[in-house]
Order: structure tokens, then C-alpha cells, then sequence
């Protein structure tokens, strides 16, 4: 993974279990008040109670117990329920956003020299990084504020006119771009994204908006899959670096259909070429199938271990590079 990451093609992909992070996942007992943001299974109890969703054996799948608001008629109760819970309160990022954001700042400071000591390529579309989420809240948008500063946030719209296609939003010192993401209308010729600065590729879309348009339910997920081949609808340079680089899946289950979508709709007609990990705790068992059939390796760690012995990874690595410079 050091050696992928010092190559410019390590491209972490996190999941809505990141808010896991050093606990456990405990769907009957988490709530609104319970300080800490809910992982996939816990927000799809907590919603099913919330919707009375009858069958309870399915409420593992987030998008099943979301599809039930729709039939009911109640799609913006169920909007509404979300951002209540991600648009809410001051969550911190966890040491796993924080580490990723470092990696970003690390790829910045890196291609700004005149000759690169961590970073292996000098290749500009390789050097961007690229963190891919499918998760519904902010915290990489913080993490990114206090260790870039500059960045984009590129967010898939689910619903409205432009169901779809994406929004860019950049940030700059930290902060937000006043006046709203604009639409990415023509993605080949979208030059807005030339600077190198790191991206956030949000696939579900952005909860914190006025105009909520993030994909939740199975129609949604139905649309993702049916819709053109993701790379055509992002900027070229992001849509090349999803291609080109090797895949870190972190907090991130493709027990539920609608997860695989988004890998489907990345990887095209071929599974993963290219080497990729999936990172699962001993209690993930079902999920080892289907990576290993994606040719994704298994590395069997919790999220607080894994994200410490990367960070020791790393700084050895940068230890080894600077003492050979000297």
C-alpha cells in the first residue's frame, strides 16, 4: 500500500461504517443523541423504527428501509430524518479522515517541490489525489479544511433537474466557494478542476444542501446503475485517476446490492484489474467472498489498528527517503 501511495495510485475508497471507528457497531441501541454518527446498519434501524418499516429482518439494507419512505409518500420525512442526523451537531473527523486528509496535504506539499522525494511520479493527472466516500456526512470536508485547506468536493445529484450528473464545489483557505456548487454540464471540457488541488468524489451526493438530492433509496441506486458509465459524467481528470489507480475500500460493505453499484459503475465491464484491499474486521465475514471474486485483497484489521500501522508505514517510508537523500 506504501509503495502504491509513494506511486500516486492509491485512491482510498470509505464507507459509511468509517463512523465505526474504535467501536462497534450496535444498530438496536443507537440514536440521535448518542454523540457519535451512525454506521449503515445502525442508520437503517434507526430509520426503519423511525418509518415503522414492517419486515424487520431486512433492516440491514439501508436502501430497501429508504425505498419503503418513498412508497409511503413521504420522501421528504425521510430527507428531513437524515439531515437531522448528518446536517446536525459538531462531529469531529475520526483519526481514519485525518489520516487520509494528511495523505492529500502529503500530495500537495509533494508536487509543489522542484524535485519529489515521497512521491515517485512527476505524471500531474497521477499526483491528484482522489478520496472517493459513500457515506452521507461532512467529516472529510473538515479533515480536508485543516490539513489542505484547498480542495473540491464533486457530488452526485440523485433527484431534480440535474439527476445524474454532478456538482463541483471548491474550497479555498478552508472555506466553501460562496454562492452553491455549480452543475459540471459538459465534463470533458470542465476546466475548473486545473489547479491539482485534492478532490472528494461524494457518490451518493451532499446532505448538507438546501436542496437535498443524495441518493438513499433503491430507486436512486436503480438510476446509478442504469445511467451511462460513471467516468463519462466526471471530469477527465478525476474519471483517469478512478481508472488508473489501485483501490483502498475502508468502512466500506458490499453486503447490500446497492453498495456494489458504485464499484459496478467504477470498474465498468471489468472487476478490479489493478491491486486493490478491502479492509475487515474478523466479525465481516460475509463480504470476503465477494471481494476476493473482485481480485480485491482481504486484510483482516479493524479500523483504529489498521489506520495506526499505516500512519507508522508511511513515516517509515518517509524516514528511509529523506535519510537516503542525505
Amino acid at each position: 500500500m506504501v509503495e502504491s501511495l509513494r506511486d500516486s495510485r492509491l485512491m482510498p475508497f470509505v464507507g459509511l461504517d468509517a463512523n465505526l471507528f474504535g467501536r462497534v457497531s450496535e444498530p438496536e441501541k443507537w440514536r440521535r443523541e448518542s454523540g457519535f454518527l451512525p454506521g449503515s446498519a445502525e442508520l437503517a434501524r434507526y430509520l426503519s423504527r423511525e418509518f415503522r418499516y414492517p419486515l424487520l429482518q431486512d433492516w440491514p439494507d439501508l436502501a430497501r428501509v429508504a425505498q419503503y419512505s418513498l412508497a409511503a409518500e413521504r420522501l421528504e420525512d425521510l430527507y428531513n430524518a437524515v439531515s437531522e442526523i448528518f446536517d446536525a451537531g459538531d462531529f469531529l473527523p475520526t483519526p481514519l479522515h485525518s489520516i487520509i486528509a494528511e495523505m492529500a496535504a502529503r500530495a500537495v506539499a509533494e508536487s509543489r517541490l522542484e524535485k519529489s522525494n515521497f512521491l515517485l511520479t512527476r505524471d500531474s493527472l497521477l499526483r491528484r489525489f482522489v478520496v472517493v466516500t459513500t457515506g452521507y456526512d461532512n467529516l472529510f470536508e473538515k479533515a480536508f479544511a485543516a490539513a489542505v485547506g484547498d480542495f473540491h468536493v464533486v457530488s452526485y445529484a440523485a433527484r431534480g433537474d440535474q439527476r445524474g450528473k454532478f456538482f463541483h464545489l471548491r474550497y479555498a483557505g478552508g472555506a466553501p466557494a460562496p454562492g452553491g456548487p455549480p452543475l459540471i454540464g459538459k465534463p470533458n471540457n470542465y476546466g475548473a478542476l486545473a489547479d491539482g488541488n485534492p478532490v472528494i468524489l461524494k457518490l451518493p451526493g451532499t446532505v448538507e444542501s438546501a436542496d437535498p438530492r443524495y441518493a438513499i433509496t433503491e430507486d436512486d441506486y436503480f438510476d446509478f446503475l442504469t445511467s451511462r458509465e460513471l467516468p463519462s459524467l466526471l471530469p477527465s481528470v478525476v474519471a483517469g485517476k478512478l481508472k488508473g489507480s489501485n483501490h483502498l475500500f475502508l468502512g466500506y460493505s458490499p453486503f447490500s446490492w446497492n453498495m456494489r453499484v458504485p464499484l459496478y459503475r467504477i470498474w465498468g465491464n471489468q472487476r478490479s484489474f489493478r491491486k486493490s484491499w478491502a479492509v475487515l474486521s474478523e466479525t465481516e465475514t460475509l463480504d470476503e467472498t465477494f471481494w476476493k471474486a473482485c481480485g480485491v485483497t482481504v486484510v483482516r484489521s479493524d479500523l483504529k489498528e489498521f489506520v495506526a500501522g499505516l500512519r507508522a508505514a508511511v513515516e517509515a517510508a518517509a524516514a528511509l527517503v529523506a535519510a537516503a537523500g542525505q
